[in-house]
């Protein structure tokens, strides 16, 4: 009697379990069984897109989209309204010596930028000294909206990145269709995601593949990178 008792309570357990499963399945929204945070697609053009500039030419940089907004891990635009995209620029030059790279990456000062007072958008100087642009889209009109240029004064290689800090600063931001227990994040697609020159920043001097070749999808179409040189 007393096995057959033990037997009534595993199964009523077994039950038990296999029904807070299914309740728990049932609670995620169709569409959110998806690992890690929402990514939104945020586009970005460089123009003119040229492997070489010359010192005094200008770069043009515009990112302009409405609020119905793409998102890569549910393939469906959400409708982002006063969103905070925190928006990043970083520039790196990159010298090339017989048994190593030296990676600058305080290379913006290099760079002469002009960009209107309309934007929220300026210089940023790190204690460890790295310099970037940063501030946020300028939003009117169901549009966002961050356009400047670039005037190169120095030769050399270089790696620009536009890049979302979201994920760091903003990713708690709520909106219509969110996914509980998700965080949001920014991927930028620049010059709808073209190579970039890429190629540009393959190897190591001793003819390893580099870092950056490694890193490729992420710095080149997530932060949005584009290498170039400059030459006078």
């Amino acid at each position: 009697m007393f096995s057959t008792f033990n037997k009534i309570m595993k199964k009523l357990l077994l039950l038990s379990i296999l029904i807070s499963l299914s309740t728990l399945t049932s609670c995620v929204k169709k569409g959110c069984d998806f690992s890690g945070p929402h990514q939104f697609q945020i586009p970005v053009n460089l123009n003119p897109a040229k492997d070489t500039f010359r010192i005094g030419d200008t770069i043009s940089i515009s990112s302009t989209f409405s609020e119905e907004v793409f998102e890569l891990k549910t393939q469906r635009a959400y409708t982002l309204d006063d969103f905070k995209f925190f928006p990043e620029t970083r520039i790196t030059k990159w010298e090339t010596h017989p048994d190593s790279i030296i990676i600058d990456n305080t290379a913006l000062p290099n760079f002469e930028v002009l960009i209107d007072t309309i934007y929220d958008y300026e210089h940023f100087y790190f204690s460890f000294g790295e310099v970037s642009l940063t501030g946020q889209y300028k939003h009117q009109n169901g549009f966002y909206d961050l356009k400047y240029q670039l005037i190169p004064q120095k030769e050399g290689l270089y790696w620009f990145g536009q890049s979302s800090c979201l994920f760091a600063l903003g990713d708690d931001q709520d909106f219509s269709g969110k996914c509980r227990n998700h965080d949001v994040d920014g991927h930028v697609r620049l010059n709808e995601g073209a190579d970039n020159n890429v190629d540009f920043i393959k190897y190591n001097p001793d003819g390893s593949t580099s870092v950056f070749w490694e890193r490729q999808d992420e710095k080149f179409h997530v932060f949005g990178g584009y290498c170039f040189y400059v030459v006078e």
